[in-house]
């Protein structure tokens, strides 16, 4: 792993998975259960599904955050070969699978969701689930049928059971052909494959394409059947804004607007197959997310001019001991990271759950100037904010001894390495930090507060568009002239840093690197920086006006910029990672922002 994701949140849940994922939600439906399938990597020359497991994300999210089931409800499979598959739905003999002995009869939920290829049977003619690890002519043997889901589904007793499939089962894809010097045999799916009770959602009908969404990074079935399951569905000329979003409303609303969709970019036909009861209800209660995000879409304008009466690019002070501020101007930029930049990431050892995060990109505009710790907070500058207010330094901080472990006898005042005053202040929790801007408020009677994810990205990017301000950098030749990361001097698995050596071992002073065009210092490397926003394992619903994105799973909250401990991979403007609100690590700190009036 290239981030404190890859380390830290490992102690915490399963390898891989968003720590927002280990939360219970006040949505609450304890008893359902969801199975994701993502199949992105498929083996035998077969092509990648190149947003499947930014569905899956998505779709994760949306259980949680939507429908409230717990995570722990949560099967995720991730480039699942056969007998993964075969392990939680059951095989013809037997449908006693992993699904089966998590679900309570008659009393729970089931969703099941699959993204990744679908392939017709050349022999039986019958649609197939596609494992990575199959082979498209020879699907009748190493794939999964689907009229065996079905009928395993049904003998669940489960209360509901709906199944979504982003795949379309005419032999196939968007990025070419599946079956390799053959016709390819379409298959249809008909009502008398599924049972009674069962409803079923499927990207495409008959020998159409599945598309791809690739502005939003994400299937086009799942971007839109997504849109109109959180709420949109439910109103327009689709629905009848009774708060719940039926089976009928969302096929309405497909065939309306991803229909229109693949046709318009694609001049294609994509239409959805929908079997089941149309009056079945999906989402019993629209959130009120989609209205708000809505609403907020159509407040984007260009940004204002600055009447703050500071220029742009000023340098201030608003106490003696007051982090030094800089002025910076409002903007507009994307937000997230390129394919491009996550194949860049994969390639040098990072997994795409670590980064999948990231997407899907968004165009973001920041209305008002702003200002901006132009450092990290020092720990002189937290020293004298901890004796002007009297308070214990406490203790309780993950530290790296060879690995990362939690000492209750460490504190910012001890980091595990050698700091001055002028080092940034570390072993801080984002409630730390949070008491900390409320402190500078109360003092100096201004705005003082953490930035939001988006402004911390926009700020941290300085209108540049490269992997990290100076550029994308591949070679790593340049990281040590510009952040402090895991470097030669770390001494911390060296094969993956950084190839230079920049003299400290732990933090460095702040300052001590080259700024952005902000004139921001350590934006990336040196601490990891706490901001507002609720930890999301996706940028599914956020917000497009650089405001916090507050709702969610809020126990765990954004850090973002990458520390001294991360090799390449974590030291760029989009990584992103979530992690306990209350926790303290000796890689974490902060950077303030202030309201302008």
């Amino acid at each position: 792993m290239a981030n404190l994701a890859g380390w830290l949140i490992g102690l915490l849940i399963a390898a891989g998975i968003a720590p927002a994922a280990a939360l219970a939600t006040e949505r609450s439906n304890p008893n359902a259960i969801a199975v994701i399938v993502a199949n992105s990597e498929y083996r035998n020359e077969i092509p990648h599904v190149d947003y499947a497991g930014n569905d899956g994300d998505a779709m994760r999210s949306f259980f949680i955050d939507v429908l409230g089931y717990r995570d722990g409800n949560i099967i995720d499979l991730r480039n699942a070969g056969q007998a993964e598959i075969l392990a939680v739905f059951g095989n013809e003999k037997n449908h006693q699978g992993k699904l089966w002995s998590w679900i309570k009869p008659g009393r729970s939920d089931v969703f099941v969701y699959y993204s990744g290829h679908g392939a017709p049977g050349l022999q039986d003619k019958r649609g197939y689930l596609l494992p990575v690890d199959s082979d498209p002519a020879t699907v009748e043997i190493n794939g999964y049928p689907l009229d065996l889901l079905y009928r395993n589904l049904a003998k669940l007793k489960a209360r509901s059971v709906t199944v979504l499939l982003d795949a379309c089962f005419s032999g196939a894809s968007e990025a070419g052909m599946l079956i390799k010097s053959a016709s390819p045999v379409f298959v249809k799916m008909t009502e008398n494959e599924v049972a009674p009770g069962i409803t079923v959602l499927s990207a495409a009908a008959g020998d159409q394409l599945a598309s791809w969404d690739r502005d939003a990074e994400l299937g086009l079935f799942t971007n839109y059947v997504l849109k109109g399951l959180r709420g949109r569905a439910d109103g327009g000329t689709w629905g009848n804004g009774d708060g719940q979003v039926t089976l009928a409303e969302v096929r309405a609303y497909l065939d309306d607007e991803m229909s229109y969709a693949a046709r318009r970019r694609f001049s294609r036909v994509q239409q959805v197959s929908a079997i089941g009861d149309p009056k079945a209800v999906l989402v019993a209660e629209v959130p009120e997310e989609p209205k708000e995000q809505v609403a907020a879409v159509a407040t984007l304008s260009k940004p204002r001019p600055n009447r703050s009466g500071r220029r742009i690019g000023e340098r201030f002070r608003d106490c003696a001991q007051c982090p030094e501020m800089v002025v910076v101007p409002a903007g507009s930029f994307v937000m997230g990271s390129t394919l491009e930049e996550q194949e860049w990431v994969i390639s040098n050892g990072v997994s795409q759950s670590s980064i999948s995060s990231e997407s899907p990109r968004h165009e973001v505009t920041i209305e008002d100037a702003f200002a901006v710790g132009r450092m990290e907070v020092t720990v002189g500058e937290w020293r004298h904010y901890h004796d002007t207010a009297s308070l214990d330094p406490g203790n309780g901080c993950w530290i790296l001894d060879g690995v990362w472990e939690e000492s209750i006898w460490t504190n910012w005042t001890d980091p595990g390495f050698a700091q001055s005053e002028k080092h940034p202040i570390t072993c801080v929790s984002w409630r730390d930090a949070k008491s900390y801007v409320q402190w500078l408020s109360d003092q100096t009677g201004k705005d003082y507060r953490l930035l939001t994810e988006a402004e911390w990205e926009y700020v941290a990017r300085a209108n540049t568009t490269t992997y990290r301000y100076w550029g994308n950098d591949e070679a790593d030749s340049e990281g040590c002239s510009y952040a402090n990361s895991n470097d030669q001097a770390k001494g911390h698995r060296v094969n993956m840093s950084y190839s230079c050596d920049d003299g400290y071992a732990g933090t460095a002073p702040v300052g001590h690197y080259r700024a952005n065009d902000f004139d921001l210092h350590d934006t990336l490397g040196n601490v990891f920086e706490w901001v507002e926003d609720c930890w999301n394992s996706s940028y599914v619903s956020a917000p497009k006006t650089g405001k916090a994105y507050t709702s969610g799973p809020c126990a765990y909250r954004v850090l973002r910029g990458g520390s001294w401990w991360d090799r390449p991979g974590g030291i760029r403007a989009a990584a992103r990672i979530g992690w306990k609100e209350t926790n303290r690590f000796s890689s974490g700190g902060l950077r303030v922002a202030r309201t302008l009036p």
